[in-house]
């Protein structure tokens, strides 16, 4: 990191520091809340105040052309960039109007070879010398300018919220340990999931209800949404406005001895889902257990799982061998990290919950072709060339390709998903055959779609555009079943049965969404406030 003025004692977050301290102390209360509510010290919740995911610098503009904003720190700010030889580039800031001794701002300029980080403490004009820049750097500073991020905090105070973001993830997807998600993260993805979603969630002490009273009522198609408390579930709930769920599975039922990928399944209730092998889930790639295996290993996950049945009506029109055909064409394929950030992506800029933006994904993902190529490969480049109709091309080409094209990003990026692309994705026993890109949302719903649920509309439907929340609010659906009484018993209250979880987990608009032609291909929505209610 470059310095430019000198260094602060104390960190500026945007708000003064009594502000920070009592919104910190409110954070805690929300989790030593949970945390007393299970049984455990509330010693142990002690996190930041707007800390998750705080980290992230914000997008401010991009360069050459002089711009002027205003940040926490300096009350009015001008940038500007300018060549200064073949390969090399200068920039200027001008800062002026500091609003505290103490304050400093903190800003990110990127492009697609590099990050350069600078801190400003002094008021007055900055410049920032860049020199030895690729042909590949220039010609993209040429198209798109230099993209220039503030840090919301000086440096001590995000790596304070990294910190605290990493606490939401670590115990539960640590490759080791046990299986389950502790009180203490549990606690955390909570008070994340209300600030982040605006929600209130309440604590769930019935446990694991009576299955043997809720087997015998699975029916083929039926929806389970389920929310792990690890961090993974709540941040994919929070970018795509899912309430209440981070991950989804369907119910198989075959009515006949079946062979799906080689293997004869005996007829019985099944669960069929879209997941990736972990210390905590040991069955890879898209799978089929049958209902108690499933059950057991989702309790000791420390799964939350609601049911949520097909209406009688949808459920008698599937076309059971069409559904079976599916599965035996994708079961044992890998789960489709190739389009997993797509299904969410339909707008320009609309889709990135804050401090996210469409700039930073592009150049982290331009950054990552240097580091990790196959990686770009399979999240980024394949799906960029199947929207551009190329073949083959790396992260640079295809934003080349672009240019030349005078397409932008987020417009590329907003092409809707197809169904029939197919991808080349490692970690199976075929990589080098082009299959379907399915995450676990986009699976159930193509398993309904092959069994006929969208009738007429199946042509204009792309379940590859789902979100789980797409899925889940669909009138297939019945929002009000009747519930055994173990269910009844275990959550009174409640419209659906919840058969395990640590909070009471509710599915917003349940059944509720007439399909519709090119349904949900243009949605934008950012948290907390969604395009729930929109025919997009």
């Amino acid at each position: 990191m470059r310095r430019v003025g000198a260094r602060d004692d104390e960190a500026a977050h945007g708000l003064p520091l009594r502000k920070r301290l009592a919104r910190w102390e409110e954070r805690n209360k929300v989790v030593s809340s949970w945390l007393a509510a299970r049984g455990k010290p509330a010693e142990l919740g002690k996190v930041h105040p707007d800390d998750f995911f705080e980290f992230i610098p914000t997008f401010v503009t991009a360069l050459p052309a002089g711009q002027s904003f205003s940040r926490h720190c300096f009350e009015t700010a001008t940038a500007s960039m300018a060549e200064c030889g073949a390969s090399c580039v200068e920039i200027t800031m001008d800062v002026a109007g500091k609003a505290s001794p103490l304050c400093e701002d903190l800003y990110l300029f990127g492009s697609v070879e590099t990050f350069h980080v600078h801190e400003f403490a002094l008021a007055g004009r900055h410049r920032v010398t860049l020199r030895g820049l690729s042909p590949v750097e220039l010609a993209d500073l040429k198209a798109n300018g230099m993209r220039v991020f503030h840090f919301k905090s000086e440096v001590l105070a995000d790596v304070v919220a990294f910190a605290d973001t990493l606490a939401m993830f670590l115990q539960g997807n640590l490759p080791i340990g046990p299986p389950d998600v502790s009180a203490h993260e549990a606690a955390l993805n909570v008070a994340f999931l209300e600030e982040k979603m605006q929600i209130t969630l309440e604590p769930r002490d019935a446990g694991l209800v009576n299955m043997s009273q809720i087997v015998p009522t699975l029916e083929n198609g039926d929806f389970f949404g389920i929310i792990r408390l690890d961090g993974l579930d709540p941040m994919i709930a929070w970018g795509m406005g899912s309430l209440l769920t981070g991950h989804t599975v369907a119910v198989w039922k075959p009515s006949v001895p079946t062979t799906v990928n080689g293997v004869t399944y005996p007829p019985g209730v099944y669960i069929t889902e879209s997941q990736t092998k972990s210390h905590y889930w040991p069955v890879n790639l898209i799978q089929i257990n049958p209902i108690d295996k499933w059950i057991e290993m989702a309790h000791a996950a420390s799964y939350n799982v609601v049911h949520l049945p097909l209406k009688p009506a949808v459920r008698a029109a599937l076309n059971e061998s069409a559904m079976a055909a599916y599965l035996d064409e994708v079961v044992g394929t890998v789960y489709g990290f190739a389009n997993f950030l797509v299904g969410w992506i339909d707008s320009p800029d609309d889709n990135y919950p804050e401090p996210l933006s469409l700039q930073l994904v592009g150049i982290v993902f331009a950054l990552l072709e240097k580091i990790s190529p196959p990686t770009a490969e399979l999240m980024w480049n394949q799906m960029l060339n199947h929207r551009l109709n190329t073949t083959g091309l790396d992260c640079y080409q295809l934003y080349a390709e672009m240019a030349a094209r005078n397409l932008s990003l987020g417009a590329v990026l907003s092409i809707p998903e197809q169904d029939d692309w197919r991808y080349l994705m490692p970690g199976w026993a075929h990589p080098d055959k082009p299959i379907p890109a399915s995450v676990c949302d986009v699976h159930v719903c193509r398993f309904l779609k092959a069994g006929g649920a969208f009738g007429s509309l199946t042509p204009h439907i792309q379940c590859t555009e789902f979100t789980n929340w797409d899925v889940y609010s669909l009138d297939f659906y019945d929002p009000t079943p009747a519930r055994p009484q173990t269910c009844v018993d275990a959550d009174p209250d409640a419209p659906l049965c919840q058969l395990m979880g640590t909070i009471k987990q509710p599915l917003h608009m349940a059944g509720s969404v007439t399909p519709y032609p090119h349904m949900r291909e243009h949605c934008g929505g950012i948290a907390p406030n969604y395009y729930w209610g929109q025919k997009c």
